[in-house]
């Protein structure tokens, strides 16, 4: 996590729910070199392309946090990261500088290890074979509509969605989308959502919403007891107050493209913020009762909540 203080409108990102995408596009940028830097320690050859680096891919991203883990176990046995680096295959990273979201057409490692983690998430057993290899034109077109959709409602959180997301990846059988933050930059896109005129937009803004909080949180700090265990409408289980947390933003932006336009073109979008609105509210109860927050989480709380209305 980098601590510090931050230009006038990273800062303002840093403390509210807003979709602001040229600090987002700063902000990722910061983290992609960050992670760049890592990588580039066992690059070889490649060092020099790491050196000007814009957007890493989701397997990049995931190539650094493993060489990170292991950096740490490498203090019981410095075996364990030897092993992992010299594992990375440099040589096929031709999507490096790729900055257009794109649909996966292949089962990439990264993918099936993102797939299994939200799987693990969802509470269901792994299954990399979940993940849709060829997705058809239809697919695509799909994916296109949603995007086009978000654009024409919320241009910010449209904005923000290609600023962030370097690949979406299809889910067969998946009840719900899902973002994983090791492979940051992919969004696991459940295709029956995707086959749904509201449903995909707000897939969309939904996940692009928990990157955006991640992104935010690998630089501050907004709860004090992250780990801290609750319940929220969107999970049966008690989650840590992290999760609370990720749950009322992304909520929030769903209500802000629902807001946007979308009332007056998608059917059941007056039943859709109804049901959202509902959602957050108990979402913020949680967080009333039960958040340690730190002035920066205080203030982005205040910022959800004047968002949604409250």
């Amino acid at each position: 996590m980098v601590q510090g203080t931050y230009p006038a409108d990273i800062e303002e990102l840093l403390c509210t729910v807003k979709a602001i995408s040229p600090a987002t596009t700063r902000l990722a940028m910061v983290m992609h070199r960050t992670l760049a830097s890592r990588l580039s320690e066992w690059a070889g050859d490649d060092r020099e392309r790491f050196a000007s680096v814009r957007t890493l891919t989701p397997e990049l991203v995931l190539a650094a946090n493993r060489l990170d883990l292991a950096r740490k176990e490498s203090r019981r046995d410095g075996a364990v990261f030897q092993a992992m680096a010299a594992s990375v295959d440099w040589s096929s990273r031709g999507r490096l500088y790729s900055e257009d979201t794109s649909v996966c057409t292949v089962i990439p490692d990264w993918a099936s290890y993102g797939a299994n983690l939200v799987a693990a998430s969802l509470g269901e057993a792994p299954d990399a074979e979940r993940v849709i290899s060829r997705p058809s034109r239809d697919d695509e077109r799909k994916l296109c509509s949603a995007v086009r959709a978000v654009d024409l409602a919320a241009p910010e959180l449209a904005d923000e969605y290609k600023a962030l997301i370097d690949t979406v990846v299809l889910l067969r059988e998946s009840p719900r989308s899902a973002t994983e933050k090791h492979v940051f930059g992919a969004l696991f896109l459940a295709r029956p959502q995707l086959h749904d005129p509201l449903a995909a937009p707000l897939a969309l803004v939904h996940e692009t919403g928990h990157h955006a909080l991640a992104l935010r949180q690998m630089f501050v700090k907004y709860l004090s007891n992250p780990h801290q265990l609750a319940t929220h409408p969107l999970r049966s289980d008690a989650r840590p107050l992290n999760g609370v947390l990720h749950a009322g933003f992304a909520l929030t932006r769903m209500i802000e493209f629902l807001r946007g336009g979308a009332l007056g073109v998608f059917e059941g979008a007056a039943a859709q913020l109804a049901d959202q609105h509902a959602k957050v509210a108990a979402v913020f109860e949680t967080l009333d009762e039960h958040a340690d927050w730190t002035p920066r989480g205080a203030a982005l709380f205040v910022s959800m909540k004047k968002a949604v209305g409250g």
